[in-house]
């Protein structure tokens, strides 16, 4: 803000250089709106970054916030799968000791059966026993019958019926051992059935067992896999969402930062026609120096002929004029230079030597017509202005190596007076000859857009 004042006045004087007063108040006033616009848009163009640059940085906050959203949601259902595992790890264990618990209970039925076989084993080698001792005793019943009838053989017929009734008690131990024998064996039938029933009873409740295992699993696996399935669902709903969100605000980023790239655009356009302005204003500056120079070296240079009125300069801006009367340039009617205004000449001449201002001079005359003598060189003034404006030339360029693309040579005959040519006094100060000098380039190409 500081080169601002500045810069005012540089493009003020630039704007000015060749302008009347009142002109010169207008462009005064031109450059101050056109500053107070530009400053304006600087100012907007600098709202609009920050805004812009902030509008961007609460984006990737918000898209930051949603991405860390997501690893929580994730974390959880993570969470609520580890759970299902573990759960699903409890029942397999719960199902193992159940498995476990069913081989004990069939090993210890199995162990209960050995028993009763182990009894019943016993119960057959008693009534073997039994039948053993039967038939041992009614051996030696026998015996005892045969040594009896052996022995008693004449006492037969009294003993036949001792005998009978031996044979009566024989034949009713056979009998009690025939239903020992049977109790035994129902007692064995009875407990065996008791065993096949409760072998049975356990096969059922194993498989009950087996059955509501197989059950739980399925249930267990369908709840997992329903479970997992709305997970699923749930993480693609909710990615499809931040997808969207995210595109969305990738959308809104691009258009954020399509704006600013074109307001970057725009602010550095408006920079580098402010650089070029400030340049030419810079260079409009130095070109006003330039003249200040030359004049003060021509004044230095031309004092005495200052002094005795055949010389005048004088500057406007950066556009400086020396206007040689032609009685010491030319004599009348004539092109020639004459030698004492080839030294007027000679003395512009090297002030001007090594600069790069264009130089234009320019030939005048009064409004006398030209003589009959002289009409066949001359026409009229036309052809006399721009023949002496033409010599001048010659002699910078000839005499002086001044570069020709910095010269013109313009005629304007008695249409640019400088004083009433009623007078003697005022049609002599007509006749003359005006070197103007300008700068090489103007301060803005006609080409830049306002």
């Amino acid at each position: 803000m500081k080169s601002f004042p500045l810069f005012f006045s540089l493009l003020l004087l630039a704007g000015c250089a060749t302008q009347e007063p009142v002109q010169i108040v207008d462009s005064v006033g031109t450059c101050r709106t056109e500053l107070a616009a530009c400053d304006a848009a600087r100012l907007d163009a600098e709202k609009r970054d920050k805004s812009q640059v902030a509008a961007t940085q609460l984006l990737q906050k918000q898209l930051l916030e949603q991405q860390q959203q997501s690893q929580k949601v994730l974390a959880a259902k993570d969470a609520e799968m580890a759970a299902c595992r573990g759960d699903v790890e409890t029942m397999k264990r719960t199902d193992q000791a159940n498995q476990a618990a069913f081989d004990t209970a069939l090993a210890r039925r199995g162990a209960e059966t050995a028993v009763c076989r182990d009894e019943l084993g016993k119960l057959q080698r008693g009534a073997a026993a039994d039948q053993a001792a039967a038939d041992a005793t009614l051996a030696r019943s026998r015996d005892v019958a045969e040594q009896t009838l052996a022995r008693q053989a004449a006492e037969s017929a009294s003993c036949r019926d001792e005998l009978a009734a031996i044979r009566h008690a024989a034949d009713a131990s056979q009998a009690a051992a025939d239903a020992t024998l049977a109790r035994s064996r129902d007692v064995a039938e009875q407990t065996l059935a008791r065993q096949a029933a409760e072998s049975a009873s356990c096969r059922d409740e194993l498989a009950a067992i087996r059955h509501a295992a197989d059950a739980g699993q399925t249930a267990t696996n369908a709840t997992l896999a329903s479970m997992r399935d709305e997970t699923a669902r749930e993480l693609a709903r909710a990615f499809e969402r931040k997808d969207a969100e995210t595109a969305r605000c990738r959308d809104e980023l691009e258009t954020v930062q399509k704006t600013a790239e074109a307001d970057l655009v725009t602010c550095q356009a408006m920079r580098e026609k402010l650089q070029k302005r400030a340049q030419a204003v810079e260079k409009s500056g130095k070109q006003v120096q330039r003249m200040k120079e030359l004049e003060a070296g021509l004044r230095k240079r031309l004092q005495s002929e200052i002094g005795n009125m055949d010389v005048e300069i004088d500057r406007l801006r950066s556009q400086l004029s020396v206007h040689v009367l032609d009685r010491i340039l030319f004599h009348s009617g004539s092109v020639e230079i004459l030698p004492e205004g080839g030294k007027v000449l000679d003395a512009v001449a090297a002030a001007l030597a090594g600069g790069d201002e264009t130089i234009r001079i320019e030939g005048h005359t009064d409004n006398v017509p030209i003589g009959q003598t002289l009409q066949e060189k001359y026409f009229s003034n036309w052809e006399l202005s721009s023949g002496r404006a033409s010599s001048v030339v010659r002699h910078f360029i000839d005499g002086h190596g001044i570069e020709p693309t910095r010269m013109e040579a313009v005629g304007f005959s008695e249409y640019r007076p400088v004083a009433s040519n009623d007078t003697w006094e005022g049609r002599q100060r007509n006749r003359r000859v005006a070197i103007v000098l300008t700068p090489w380039k103007p301060l803005i190409e006609e080409s830049e857009p306002e």
